[in-house]
């Protein structure tokens, strides 16, 4: 089953989308989309390049509206290579899971099952400073033919080479059955996305590193006056300063 998972999007709560339009200014793309979702969460967009059949991954960021639910929390959406109904009915068998559909166009039709997302979610998971799910997306009516590619960012950010969790041993043990294998300490998903795994007293969604083809030009950019590295690799370094604990940074690569 973990042969078939691979990596979707991430999300952050976001105030304002203040950390999205920072990301602007250090030389990234900002997608036009916007989407909204119950609980007055107003979502926008940093598109990637993805090793699926998808073509894009993003990451999201979400402000939610006066009134709405703060979920105060980083997430992490997988996607399923087969039918994701077929892994509810798997994973159900381990842990309590839910398996609901939501129309795209669900402000002005809830009731019709029309297009829409897939979502796999958990019951109750230990693991609540991440929150896990899955998601599918149904043929959009909309769609063109022609699948959108990523746009060239400024800083030469092209994709998503891994994410940096810390698990307690509770989350760890919880995680190894979402996946359907032991946790390790690095582990590479279907699309070649690397879970780097640590143990540590809290679960923490601690960052997502991205790939660049020029670390020289992203710094042209980002201008980090202090040297990174993560994995003995030379890197820069993005804090996210709205509740760093709780939301992930990002950190760049040369790859």
């Amino acid at each position: 089953m973990f042969d078939k998972i691979f990596f979707d999007h991430a999300f952050i709560e976001d105030p304002s989308h203040t950390f999205f339009k920072r990301l602007e200014k250090l030389g990234f793309i900002l997608s036009e989309m916007k989407v909204e979702h119950p609980g007055k969460a107003h979502c926008r967009f940093i598109e990637l390049d993805a090793n699926t059949n998808r073509k894009l991954a993003y990451l999201e960021f979400v402000s939610v509206g006066k009134g709405g639910y703060s979920f105060k929390s980083s997430g992490l959406s997988l996607g399923y290579r087969e039918k994701l109904e077929n892994y509810y009915k798997k994973l159900s068998k381990r842990i309590k899971v839910d398996f609901n559909h939501k129309n795209y166009d669900w402000k002005n039709n809830n009731t019709d099952h029309l297009p829409g997302w897939n979502m796999l979610t958990l019951k109750n998971p230990p693991i609540r400073n991440i929150y896990t799910w899955f998601t599918e997306y149904e043929k959009h009516p909309e769609t063109k033919k022609k699948t959108k590619s990523a746009p060239k960012h400024p800083n030469s950010v092209y994709g998503i080479y891994g994410l940096e969790l810390t698990l307690t041993e509770k989350g760890r043990t919880y995680l190894s059955k979402v996946l359907g294998k032991e946790i390790k300490n690095k582990m590479k998903l279907k699309d070649g996305t690397i879970l780097f795994i640590q143990r540590g007293k809290v679960n923490r969604f601690n960052n997502i590193i991205l790939k660049c083809k020029s670390l020289k030009k992203a710094n042209k950019f980002i201008k980090n006056k202090e040297s990174h590295s993560f994995e003995k690799l030379e890197a820069l370094m993005i804090e996210n300063k709205n509740d760093f604990k709780k939301m992930w940074s990002l950190i760049i690569i040369q790859a």
